[in-house]
């Protein structure tokens, strides 16, 4: 409706006259492919959640097995590691962490702990550029459906350590204690918590004084998003007829992490 496609009227939505033509959109979004933009994949991923937008609405068709079919992880690493975006990300965090890594002056190893790493899109640059460094990495996600693949991908990295950690459950039942972590990085899973208080005050807790919490995130209504994810999202309140997504705009993420005793230094990219 914010952009102008879609008119609502009481209970229902219809499509505005104004509406571009299909083909012809779609038509200049597979020019990003021969750009280098995205990948052929990304763009098949889109399309597939346009033709079966009826029966996502109705809830016929689960949004997962669309992003990993027959469980497979390939689509879900070139969606969040395989376009010009995510790399950009990607390499902008792991040049980050690096340059603290390299810097890093207390007792023992770096302690870096990643929330969410999922399919390690952003962990295998961040962890390429840590090797011969003193660190110590614990790789989380909320079930341990991707470790199996994750601990075979960085099985060379001794100084990797693997885990479950639910970040919207108590951190403490979970082995891990306060100032614990110098580095807490999440990578586009903050938009998918419950409740972003409490899980900002407990990353927190984790970190130890002078610690970094490090974060990529869409921001703002991003129709790609909306289209795709979006159906993995819970809306505000639960209500999914009427809700919003948990994206948050630039602004509001700096405001929470003031919030929280934070400084916000740098932001990628400079609008």
């Amino acid at each position: 409706c914010e952009a102008g496609l879609l008119h609502y009227t009481y209970s229902h939505y219809r499509l505005a006259q104004s509406a571009p033509n299909p083909a012809l959109a779609w038509g200049r979004v597979e020019q990003a492919v021969a750009s280098g933009l995205c990948s052929q994949a990304l763009l098949d991923y889109q399309l597939n959640h346009v033709w079966q937008l009826p029966q996502l609405l109705k809830g016929e068709v689960n949004p997962f097995d669309l992003l990993f079919p027959q469980g497979q992880l390939d689509l879900a690493l070139q969606l969040y590691g395989g376009d010009a975006v995510s790399r950009y990300n990607n390499h902008s965090i792991a040049a980050l962490i690096n340059r603290l890594a390299t810097h890093h002056q207390g007792d023992g190893p770096l302690r870096i702990l990643e929330i969410g790493a999922g399919t390690g899109a952003t962990s295998a640059p961040v962890i390429g550029l840590l090797d011969g460094l003193e660190v110590d990495y614990l790789f989380t996600d909320m079930t341990a459906f991707f470790l199996p693949a994750a601990k075979q991908r960085f099985a060379e990295q001794a100084w990797v350590r693997y885990g479950v950690l639910d970040i919207d459950q108590d951190i403490r039942p979970q082995g891990l204690a306060s100032n614990s972590m110098d580095i807490v990085l999440c990578a586009g899973m903050l938009n998918s918590v419950k409740d972003i208080d409490n899980a900002l005050g407990q990353i927190t807790e984790l970190l130890s004084p002078g610690g970094w919490l490090v974060f990529s995130e869409p921001t703002g209504e991003w129709p790609p998003i909306l289209l795709t994810q979006g159906f993995m999202m819970t809306p505000a309140n639960g209500d999914h007829d009427q809700g919003r997504s948990g994206l948050r705009d630039a602004d509001i993420w700096r405001a929470r992490v003031k919030a929280f005793g934070g400084e916000c230094l740098p932001a990628l990219p400079q609008a």
